[in-house]
């Protein structure tokens, strides 16, 4: 974590891990709820100057998500920030050198993720419907004005209402999401982008997705209140 960048960040134990601040902690229990398997605090072999806070282990085998780039491993970055046009904004510019320069990106996708589940407000799925943004692939430094680069970067969450339930993944907002970077999915059910559904004006989408973006939505709350009244325990 870049405390230059920031308020002093209040550390807090949670089932025997500290965390370094209570955002963190916050990203770990939602990200449990919704089923990703991750680890906090990897170390990175051949990694110098910085270790993503972060990794998150995919189903996909090797680089075989379907994304518009894929890799052996994947990391998350936990920041405050309210949106992506924060991130690359001069106030971050130290961080960003400082990863740069680490070669964590020669190792795998480094994701951020923020103090909220839109990091970007405009952003919508393949029928015009408004979805999560709640991370973002990080970008080369001489590719972060470029608006098309970051619209691409962006990652929402997919679900599956067919069949046995196979969980909540992640993908690019304009990709096809059947291609996911931490499920596995098959061709032969059907896939959705998780509408935010708040903005819905009628709820006449199917109930499983209604019911998936909700349970997105409680699980980042719950995650919230769970640590903050609670304190070390």
């Amino acid at each position: 974590m870049d405390m230059g960048n920031c308020m002093r960040a209040i550390p807090i134990t949670y089932q025997g891990i500290e965390f370094r601040s209570k955002l963190e902690c916050r990203h770990y229990i939602f990200m449990k709820k919704i089923g990703w398997n991750i680890e906090y605090e990897p170390e990175v072999e051949g990694v110098y100057g910085y270790q993503p806070d972060f990794e998150l282990f995919s189903e996909t085998e090797g680089k075989n998500s379907g994304c518009s780039i894929s890799s052996d491993r994947y990391f998350i970055e936990v920041k405050p920030i309210r949106s992506q046009a924060e991130f690359y904004s001069d106030s971050y510019k130290s961080f960003r050198d400082k990863v740069y320069r680490s070669g964590i990106l020669n190792k795998g996708i480094l994701f951020i993720v923020g103090n909220n589940l839109k990091l970007k407000n405009d952003a919508t799925g393949h029928y015009g419907e408004k979805i999560f943004v709640y991370a973002f692939r990080m970008l080369d430094e001489d590719k972060i004005n470029n608006q098309e680069e970051r619209n691409d970067s962006l990652c929402s969450f997919s679900g599956c209402p067919e069949g046995n339930y196979e969980g909540i993944g992640l993908t690019e907002t304009w990709n096809d999401c059947r291609n996911d970077w931490i499920k596995k999915r098959k061709d032969s059910k059907c896939y959705y982008d998780v509408l935010d559904h708040n903005l819905l004006k009628t709820y006449s989408y199917e109930d499983d997705e209604i019911k998936t973006s909700k349970f997105i939505e409680r699980s980042w709350n719950e995650a919230w209140s769970k640590m903050q009244w609670k304190g070390n325990f």
